[in-house]
């Protein structure tokens, strides 16, 4: 499963009113809308953290710097094995903490190889890659969730696979007890199926926010962001 991701900031706007028939200075009304210097709107967070306008516009801004306006890739990141898991319930489970362990700032940032000129726009703007990263990350996240639909409908799809995870196992268990060797397949759908089912607990515990910002920026992120898949 391959992850791209993403993010940027907006200005200070000011609306000055002139003076009416008063001879008193001209007074100074406060912004429809307070939005933070990017520095400050581009930050590291985890992932069940909103996302919040300031963060979106930061993340489209920053964007819209970068060499042709794309986002750097992530290359895919290899997630070292621990103990050789022996049983089924231990594949699945091995399968799970791969899922889990991919979708960190940590793991993401071994992939992170930003252009030099990429890497000059961060510095100027004073933001640090991990902050990029975790951006980038709860981003695509958001839109993979906001893809499938309202956290009621994610969370459906994860027991559906849930289910199918235990039809697995327990198919695959009565085979061994007929004494038919486990086939490569079924176990490779195993980890398949264990992988997309601990995807969709996380996507289901994202916030709501999140869905609903990234719905109102949809056409804005469709540009720069990569089909989620």
């Amino acid at each position: 499963m391959k992850f791209r991701l993403l993010m940027f900031s907006l200005a200070l706007t000011g609306l000055w009113l002139g003076c009416q028939e008063s001879p008193e200075p001209a007074e100074v009304t406060q912004p429809e809308t307070l939005q933070l210097p990017v520095s400050l709107a581009i930050t590291e967070k985890r992932l069940d953290e909103p996302l919040t306008e300031d963060e979106i516009q930061g993340f489209l801004e920053l964007v819209s710097r970068f060499p042709d306006g794309k986002i750097p890739e992530l290359s895919p990141v290899t997630i070292p094995g621990r103990n050789e898991p022996e049983s089924l319930e231990e594949i699945a489970a091995e399968a799970r903490r791969s899922i889990r362990e991919s979708l960190t700032v940590e793991t993401l940032q071994k992939g992170w190889t930003p252009t030099t000129s990429v890497r000059r726009i961060l510095r100027d703007e004073q933001i640090e890659s991990r902050a990029v990263i975790s951006l980038m990350l709860r981003l695509s996240c958001a839109v993979a969730a906001n893809s499938i639909g309202n956290p009621r409908t994610i969370r459906a799809q994860q027991l559906i696979m849930e289910e199918k995870l235990n039809q697995l196992i327990a198919r695959i268990q009565s085979d061994q007890k007929a004494i038919q060797p486990d086939s490569e397949a079924a176990v490779e759908s195993l980890k398949e199926i264990a992988s997309m089912a601990e995807y969709l607990a996380i996507l289901s515990s994202l916030p709501v926010q999140s869905l609903a910002s990234v719905r109102e920026h949809q056409q804005e992120l469709a540009v720069i962001l990569p089909p989620v898949s």
